[in-house]
């Protein structure tokens, strides 16, 4: 299998633009980026609770 390699510089860059892009869509929708930054933290932190993981896995297996 090809390994590929990437440069930490531009892992970075790409979050960077996502997040710009993130703010862009939430200040046009008038969200609260504070609020969805929490969340982010606190899914990143705690993890999706297993039944919600469930969940979305059956819903995959009834598209497929």
């Amino acid at each position: 299998m090809l390994a590929l390699a990437i440069e930490p510089a531009e892992v970075e860059a790409l979050a960077q633009r996502a997040c710009v892009t993130i703010e862009e869509s939430l200040g046009r929708l008038g969200g609260d980026s504070a609020a969805f930054w929490q969340a982010v933290s606190l899914l990143y932190r705690r993890g999706l609770p297993s039944s919600a993981l469930e969940a979305e896995s059956e819903s995959l297996d009834t598209v497929a």
